[in-house]
């Protein structure tokens, strides 16, 4: 299935470029290219708004930009995947929410679903209090085998990663090389803004570059650790201000680290820190 058309949406329900709601559906071998827009949307997707309960994706792809300016889960695919999979799938369209929202390259919240093999190749832009990355703004479910480039970039206070703003689940055998953004007291890591303390990231890489506003933390590969990463690299630059009225606490591998890090390697420009 394709569709091109633009999808413009008011407030309060799931808009999607293809499907508003898949729930215990599957879309295979399927795109969408049109825009879609909501103002106020609970889920908006490239392709799906909410997919839900034992639905499946696979091979699909949206490149239409999408945007809701007033929160929710905006995602370059999906804007709220739960309890569902999503199996070889890339969006390369641009992503843009606004105060408060879960922004991703490819879905806004993941929630105890799985995404595999997938791709994000389109900028990624949250406001204030948002959670924002390449591949998902928010993660408790599993993600392997996941790619992102382009900009991600959260406003202040917010939490920003190269594949995932807040991973609440597992990172795994994934890669980023985006350009990494935060405003001021965000928390900004190469893979992911924050790793929280039921967080893994195993087998991964990043090559993005991270950089950051006034009291933010920030590392090559999460701003802020509370759970486990393991068996995981970094060659991306670390952007940092110096100068003490900045206020920054940044690291190669991690900014701020209240967890366990296990055989993790930095190189390349990454390892260029006073």
């Amino acid at each position: 299935s394709s569709a091109s058309g633009q999808v413009v949406a008011g407030g309060a329900g799931y808009s999607g470029g293809l499907v508003g709601l898949n729930s215990n559906g599957t879309i295979a071998q399927s795109q969408a290219s049109g825009a879609v827009s909501s103002s106020g949307g609970l889920a908006t997707g490239g392709l799906v708004g909410r997919n839900e309960g034992d639905s499946v994706l696979t091979n699909v792809k949206a490149s239409g930009n999408v945007t809701d300016n007033y929160g929710g889960d905006i995602g370059g695919l999906v804007g709220t995947n739960t309890a569902a999979r999503v199996d070889t799938a890339e969006a390369t369209g641009k992503v843009t929410g606004g105060a408060s929202s879960r922004v991703g390259g490819l879905v806004g919240s993941n929630l105890n679903a799985s995404l595999s093999h997938v791709i994000s190749r389109g900028n990624v832009f949250g406001g204030i209090n948002s959670q924002v990355g390449g591949i998902v703004g928010s993660n408790s479910g599993v993600i392997s085998s996941a790619d992102t480039s382009g900009v991600v970039s959260g406003g202040a206070n917010s939490s920003v990663g190269g594949l995932a703003g807040v991973n609440f689940g597992t990172l795994m055998a994934s890669s980023s090389k985006s350009e990494v953004k935060g405003g001021a007291r965000s928390r900004i890591g190469g893979l992911v803004g924050e790793n929280q303390i039921q967080g893994r990231i195993s087998s991964s890489s990043s090559e993005s570059s991270v950089s950051g506003d006034y009291y933010v933390s920030m590392g090559g590969i999460a701003g802020v650790n509370l759970g486990t990463i393991e068996y995981s690299g970094v060659s991306g630059k670390i952007n940092f201000r110096p100068q003490s009225s900045y206020g920054q606490i940044y690291g190669s591998l991690v900014g701020e680290n209240r967890g366990t890090l296990a055989g993790n390697y930095v190189t390349g420009e990454a390892a260029v820190l006073p």
